[in-house]
């Protein structure tokens, strides 16, 4: 089972297997009953018994979970860290990035809060009266289920008990240990994908003309090309097209173009360039269409054979 994508306002998933029996709650997390009532105190919790409503303090977030969350996350960071190091050898650093957020995601942390039969009873204020919008306790909002797992790791992290942690972690990981190695190939195989398309041959910069092979800027491939060389230069004695332009009479042009005394482009703008370029416009829409007209209007004079003969 793979991790879903997260958009805004989503609910991932998780790949760790949903638990068959809830295990009681590790001897760890217990402590005095001040430790164990801040782990799950809101700091608006803090303002209600005050009699404030909506107007809270500094004071409030301090004393609220959130400083044990923080340090719980802390915690959990490097633990995860160094089991998957030492788990999967073969995975490099993008992939242990992505399998560690995967791991201490919100998503992960809030079902291993349900799996272990964590109290999740958050002290907050009574339901309003006449709420304006739908409201739902704080503890069915999976952040802050997630929120309240890591306020549960933050005082073992005060104690010096990271070892608990990482043991713990550990454990975890054991229990999971299927899962987590389906994902991990899965993300090596994304890996090994990602690295095959990087080393394909492409131009260094795709700004750049190279040989007239350029790099298509939406297909991202390269055009043929029928250029002899790249930069053209150009034949200084080889007749080139050229255009008649006149006032179409309703203040724009007219322009045609011409070459080898043949009109092979017709085109109307408000202004002359755009006149020209709708005229080489009409001539390639009428090349395409009859073929044969290329061969016509670009076959070598009469007289300019005889001297070659000649």
């Amino acid at each position: 089972m793979s991790l879903s994508d997260s958009g805004t306002g989503s609910v991932r998933a998780t790949f760790i297997q949903p638990a068959r029996q809830r295990g009681p709650p590790p001897s760890a997390w217990k402590w005095e009953l001040a430790r164990s009532k801040r782990a799950v105190t809101t700091k608006n919790y803090h303002g209600f018994m005050a009699g404030r409503l909506m107007q809270f303090s500094y004071a409030d977030e301090i004393g609220c979970y959130r400083r044990f969350e923080w340090l719980g996350d802390a915690a959990l960071h490097p633990a995860y860290a160094k089991h998957l190091y030492h788990l999967f050898p073969q995975a490099g650093s993008g992939v242990l990035s992505t399998l560690r957020s995967e791991l201490h995601s919100n998503a992960t942390q809030a079902h291993l809060a349900y799996a272990f039969g964590l109290d999740l009873t958050v002290l907050e204020p009574p339901r309003p009266k006449n709420p304006k919008t739908i409201w739902k306790p704080l503890a069915q909002s999976q952040n802050i289920v997630a929120d309240i797992f890591e306020a549960h790791i933050g005082p073992l992290a005060e104690e010096d008990r990271e070892a608990d942690i990482e043991d713990w972690v550990g454990a975890v990981l054991d229990r999971n240990k299927g899962c987590i190695r389906t994902r991990v190939t899965e993300l090596l195989a994304r890996a090994d994908k990602s690295l095959l398309q990087a080393n394909r041959k492409r131009p260094r910069d795709e700004n750049e003309f190279e040989g007239g092979h350029e790099m298509d800027s939406d297909t991202k491939r390269r055009r043929h090309s029928f250029l002899p060389a790249c930069p053209f230069e150009l034949n200084p004695n080889q007749e080139l097209p050229k255009w008649d332009d006149r006032p179409n009479g309703a203040g724009g042009w007219h322009s045609h173009l011409i070459f080898a005394g043949a009109t092979i482009g017709c085109g109307g703008g408000k202004k002359r360039d755009p006149a020209r370029q709708a005229a080489t416009n009409s001539f390639f829409q009428i090349a395409l269409r009859d073929k044969g007209m290329l061969s016509t209007i670009f076959a070598e004079p009469a007289s300019a054979k005889a001297q070659v003969a000649l």
